[in-house]
This record gives C-alpha cells, structure tokens and sequence, in this order.
C-alpha cells in the first residue's frame, strides 16, 4: 500500500538545484536507513520523481507555495516518508543576495543541461558514486528500450548489465570504442569516471546505436564480393565488353575488347565510344539495342558490335556494348557446317547397312 505525506513549498525559489541537492542527500539517507524507495509528485499528477537524484526534482518545476507529496509503494517506509517531508517542510530560505543570484544561475543551467541532454540522438547515462542512475536521456530509452522513469533513482547494473558500470567507478579509466549488445541492437559505448579530487563521484556512459551502421557494413560487403564475382566473369568470356555512361562515355573494358582493338583500357576511359570508332556511326537505335554494326579494322578483320541499355529504377544509366569477330563466328558455323555434313553421312551410312541386314 502507497504511504504518502503531502507538504507545502515554503521557499521563495521553490524547488531550486540548492534544496534539490539537499533533498537529495537526505533523502539518499533516509532510504539506506529504511531500505525503500522515495518519490515526489505534485497533487494532481499520478507519476512522480526519485527525491535522490537533482535533476529530476529540479525538472519538476515546483514554485513557492505549491503543495507537493512525498510517497513510496515499499514496505515499511512510512517512517523515511515521514522524515523526508518534514524535512521539506522546514527547508529554510537562503536569504543572501549572492547565493540568491548562484541559485539563479544553477537552475538555469541545470534546465538548460536537461534540455540538451534530451535533444542529443545519443544515449546518455549518469550515475552518482553508488551507481544510482540520475540521467537517462531520450536516447538511452529509445535504444534501450527502458523507460528513464523506471529506471532513474536505482542501479544501472541491475537494467542494463552489459555495460558493467560499476567496473567504470572502480576502475577509474575510461573505456572508449565499447561494442555491446543490447536487445537485437549494437551499440559503441564510451564510459568515463567523474572525478574530483582524486575521488570518483560519479560515471557517464554514452552510447550510439550502430544497428544500420552494421547492416550497411555486410551489405557493402555482399556488394564488394558481387563485384568482384562480376569483374572475374567479364575478364574471362571470349567477348570485347565495354561499359559506356549515359553521355556515352566509357567507363569500363574488359581485356578481350583491349586485345581485339589494340586499345589501351587507361587511354579509353572517360573517352566517348565515337571517338574509339571515328568511322563509325553510332546513332539511337544502337544504343536503344535495335540495330547492330559491323565494322573493320586496319588489319582487315571484321567485328559485330551491340549494345543493351542499363536501367535502373525505369531510367537509363548507360550500356554495355558486347563486340564479337566475324572471323570467329565463320569459324564456327564452318565447323557446324562440317559437323552437320559428317552427320548426314554417318546416317546415310547407316541406312544403307540396315537395307543390306534386311
């Protein structure tokens, strides 16, 4: 059963980052002595805040003569809810200018931290000296999945084990570049004690989600072996294989297209495929795949010559243009020609036995 006191506001600044802290420590004190968990809320709101962090009693909000109430679901806590609002109760007032004007100044920077702190696509968490959560940004709650309610006011290590934080208050080093799992997440984390006067008071653990970062990295890699896997199969066919931009300028050739017209894969790139052919006529229909050339070189060889468009998403991104020797192709309908002959007889030799058998 909840155990709630309610008590009214009495300083002039309300709540400020000086009373926060004060209600911090007490109330740090009071659930060691009571074992229970501390809360404070305004009357109308169901949800409330740890009294031992600072930073969320100050995001509260709360002004001179505002009635407040101190709760906790724990057994056994009545007495610490008690204590602590009393002692909210009873906070006196710093009157003097000067502290008055600090006071001023750390509530405003301390809203101003929070509001970075929420807007910063990394995780964040701080914790004090005992390893109890105070910070735990928009971020960290994305990423993890934990709401900073839950977890705000107790120790990071039982919600998020991986990142052994209690290590990073012993160790007094910071370790940087982490890669932790989280959930079906990866994230790099970089941890850092707070130290003041040779004391670690404190540690912070920022953290990125790699994730996409990591998908990325396998799909670059499937993408590097296709490429390769593709660049083998191009070396190795019989065919010339050029690559031309849609401004029709090359931007790949095999070694098969080097040998058959004597042209220097470095020397062609960048070159645009009429140049290569002066005497040539390339027009639309070619590089639409609608019509073939045969053209000739100086040493009297003869080539046929095609292009396919390259589309990508419906639009045009260049060609491959595939060249083949006529020489080549007469070759080989000499030798299905022959074939062919060699066949006809072996079956007009085997009619022949058959009509003697009968």
């Amino acid at each position: 059963m909840e155990k709630t006191q309610r008590i009214i506001i009495k300083n002039k600044n309300g709540l400020h980052t000086r009373v926060a802290a004060m209600v911090a420590r007490q109330s740090q004190k009071f659930e060691k002595i009571w074992d229970c968990q501390l809360y404070l809320r305004r009357i109308n709101s169901q949800e409330g805040v740890p009294c031992n962090s600072v930073l969320p009693l100050v995001s509260l909000k709360v002004k001179n003569g505002e009635m407040v109430e101190v709760y906790s679901s724990d057994s056994g806590s009545e007495e610490a809810v008690f204590r602590l609002a009393s002692f909210l109760g009873q906070t006196p007032e710093l009157e003097i200018p000067e502290t008055e004007a600090i006071d001023s100044i750390l509530q405003e920077n301390t809203l101003a931290s929070e509001k970075i702190f929420e807007s910063i696509n990394n995780g964040l968490i701080a914790m004090d000296s005992n390893g109890i959560i105070n910070i735990f940004n928009r971020a960290a709650e994305e990423i993890t999945g934990i709401k900073a309610k839950d977890i705000i006011g107790k120790k990071g290590d039982e919600w998020v084990p991986n990142f052994n934080l209690n290590d990073l208050l012993h160790s007094k080093c910071e370790n940087l570049g982490l890669k932790h799992k989280i959930g079906n997440k990866w994230v790099i984390t970089n941890k850092s004690p707070i130290i003041v006067n040779e004391e670690v008071v404190g540690g912070v653990v920022v953290f990125q989600d790699i994730s996409q970062l990591e998908e990325l990295s396998w799909e670059l890699h499937s993408v590097k072996e296709l490429k390769e896997k593709f660049n083998n199969i191009l070396e190795t066919v019989d065919d010339g294989i050029c690559m031309i931009n849609r401004c029709r300028e090359i931007t790949y050739v095999n070694h098969p297209f080097v040998k058959m017209f004597k042209k220097e894969g470095t020397r062609v790139l960048t070159r645009k495929i009429q140049e290569l052919f002066p005497k040539e006529k390339f027009g639309d229909p070619f590089f639409a795949g609608k019509e073939e050339i045969i053209l000739s070189t100086t040493d009297g060889r003869e080539f046929i010559m095609h292009a396919r468009p390259i589309m990508i998403d419906a639009k045009f991104r260049g060609n491959v243009v595939v060249a083949r020797e006529l020489t080549e192709i007469a070759k080989l309908a000499d030798r299905i020609e022959l074939l062919s002959q060699k066949t006809q007889y072996l079956q007009e030799e085997l009619a022949k036995k058959e009509g003697l058998n009968q």
